[in-house]
């Protein structure tokens, strides 16, 4: 793939800090495996974690080189208590430096960022993305953490994010110090609005307060070797019950780029793994653009409330034009189908990607158990 965009440095690395003790997180199971695999080194292998804390997102990347990324943080109020403890216990596991050097929020709902101040209070974070997003009915646990985010000594806060950086932007993350760039990790953003106004997709279609938040979500893709992921945020993409093959909003905004030639964003929906927006909403995951995407995965981060992931938006995956191979499509809200979702089985899907330059190595089923629930 060519990059036409200007590529731009993060900061440099500061001093680590040590990490706390964890909970019980261990191995469920193996979900699947390259053929051929069986002696590949994973401990120098891109890393990418879906994290089970119900109706939200939390993403963790853990780069060759030993960089973290989170993408999100967060969980629906009714399931903060538990969540809370086990995304701490998951993090406190697999951050053993408590270094995050970059903190990505997709956009302003709780279910989003409620586990990133913790974050801020017990780690060094060295730089946070948030698309800038203002409006009047924004939470005040968003202006709480907005606030602490811009008073953290030693953390550069880029809002909104396209005052420094334009859709089509290249950020290579993680350059692993060779000729080469087949190994190391790169960024492109796709799509980040700091704010949509009701009518903007004209055609009598107008957006409320909360549709239109989402569809300001950053979303980012993210290349290493031969692998591509798309990280969607909540963007929507269709009406809610419309026809199988309706497509607007902001997912129709990134095909058009997508199918723009002279456009830096030509081509690049096409990735391997897709966190699908919206948490499997029926608003997002539009035919057109799945089609679009034609992931090899597609992992659904879902709880028990707001009746996600929606049988339209499984329906839509499913599709044979689609291309996801059987047993490809993962939700956190279980991992196994005769046991179904309820509140007491938070935090038992979380999915951990091991990725090396010629593709998916291996994906594994975790869960997490905290002492004395």
């Amino acid at each position: 793939m060519t990059f036409r965009a200007t590529s731009v440095l993060l900061l440099a690395l500061l001093a680590p800090l040590q990490g706390a003790g964890a909970d019980v997180v261990e191995l469920a199971n193996e979900v699947w495996r390259r053929p051929g695999t069986e002696d590949v080194e994973l401990d120098g292998t891109l890393q990418i974690h879906f994290i089970d804390i119900g109706g939200g997102d939390g993403i963790l990347i853990d780069t060759p080189s030993g960089k973290k990324i989170l993408i999100d943080g967060g969980w629906t109020y009714s399931d903060r208590g538990l969540a809370k403890n086990e995304y701490s216990a998951y993090l406190d596991r697999f951050l053993e430096d408590d270094v995050v050097d970059l903190v990505i929020i997709s956009h302003p709902d709780y279910d989003h960022f409620a586990g990133l101040s913790n974050v801020l209070d017990t780690r060094t974070v060295r730089q946070i993305w948030n698309n800038g997003y203002d409006s009047s009915e924004l939470s005040q646990s968003w202006g709480k953490f907005i606030k602490k985010a811009r008073a953290k000594e030693g953390t550069v806060l880029l809002s909104p994010l396209t005052d420094y950086m334009e859709l089509g932007t290249v950020v290579r993350f993680d350059d692993s110090d060779t000729y080469e760039s087949n190994d190391d990790v790169v960024l492109t953003l796709i799509n980040s609005q700091r704010y949509l106004p009701k009518d903007v997709y004209g055609g009598g279609r107008s957006l409320d307060e909360g549709q239109r938040r989402n569809s300001c979500s950053i979303v980012i893709r993210m290349d290493y070797g031969e692998t591509s992921a798309l990280f969607t945020g909540d963007t929507n993409g269709r009406k809610k019950g419309g026809a199988i093959d309706a497509c607007d909003d902001q997912e129709l905004f990134m095909l058009r780029n997508d199918e723009n030639t002279v456009n830096p964003l030509f081509g690049l929906l096409d990735c391997d793994i897709l966190k699908v927006a919206h948490h499997g909403s029926d608003g997002s995951s539009s035919l057109r653009f799945l089609t679009a995407v034609q992931p090899e995965w597609a992992v659904i981060s879902a709880g028990v409330y707001h009746k996600h992931p929606t049988v339209g938006a499984l329906e839509r995956l499913a599709h044979a034009d689609v291309g996801l191979e059987p047993g490809r499509v993962l939700r956190t809200d279980f991992g196994d189908p005769d046991v179904g979702a309820n509140e007491e089985n938070l935090g038992d899907d979380c999915y951990r990607f091991y990725i090396d330059p010629e593709g998916v190595v291996l994906v594994e089923r975790w869960g997490v158990r905290i002492e004395g629930e």
